[in-house]
């Protein structure tokens, strides 16, 4: 996943327990490396980091957008694409 949408690709985080957006300014990189960093927390562990939620990432202009088709009935529904067609 990393390699297709790209390390540097922005990326919007919520902050579970305070339930409001969490930290700003996230990457995909860094998301990666947070959720990697729960290998190295226990149970016993005071100082759990705190828990963020993936809200949204704008996959479009990536590698991996060229994978992701809208529904069948989005694109029938579509009033730009009947009245402006490519």
């Amino acid at each position: 996943l990393l390699r297709l949408v790209g390390p540097a690709t922005p990326v919007s985080v919520l902050d579970v327990e305070q339930q409001c957006v969490g930290p700003r300014d996230w990457t995909m990189q860094r998301w990666v490396d947070y959720v990697n960093s729960f290998e190295n927390y226990t149970d016993n562990d005071d100082e759990f980091p705190p828990l963020l939620h993936l809200a949204r990432i704008d996959v479009s202009e990536t590698g991996l957008g060229r994978f992701i088709k809208p529904p069948t009935f989005v694109t029938e529904l579509d009033w730009v694409a009947k009245a402006w067609p490519s």
